[in-house]
């Protein structure tokens, strides 16, 4: 079982740091960083992706509240690229799928003696549109 990774943001050190010991006692939980002002805590959360965020209000150089909010459209923003990523995959995976169905049909249909002949094109056929699936589906993933 992973455990639930933990992002700690207090302005006062012994509280930081006795949040961290509480958790880090249970074995559920894991904290992997402490930063003491809000915009640390963006900047951790962007880098460290935590499961859970424990954020003091009262922070500086803007409230935690703030801060809270600046990650959850992070976050947001993060899950939709994972999704547009996703279905760029899924939409190569479905043409080389469609291609593999055309290279299988053209070699079916030949004949021994133009077997050879057959499999070597629809081969280069099937190389070119899956290779060109993927840069397509790469190409729009970095947009």
């Amino acid at each position: 079982m992973s455990k639930i990774n933990i992002l700690i943001a207090d302005d006062h050190k012994l509280i930081r740091e006795t949040w961290s010991y509480i958790l880090n006692s249970d074995a559920r939980f894991q904290v992997i960083a402490e930063c003491g002002d809000a915009q640390e805590a963006v900047e951790l959360a962007k880098t460290k992706r935590p499961h859970v965020v424990l954020m003091d209000i009262n922070m500086t150089p803007f409230s935690g509240l703030e801060a809270t909010q600046r990650i959850r459209e992070l976050t947001e923003r993060f899950i939709e690229a994972a999704k547009a990523a996703g279905n760029q995959s899924l939409d190569a995976y479905e043409q080389s799928l469609r291609s593999l169905v055309e290279f299988e049909e053209r070699t079916a249909g030949a004949s021994q003696l133009d077997w050879v002949s057959s499999i070597a094109a629809a081969h280069a056929k099937f190389v070119q549109d899956v290779s060109a699936a993927y840069v397509s589906a790469a190409r729009n993933m970095l947009k």
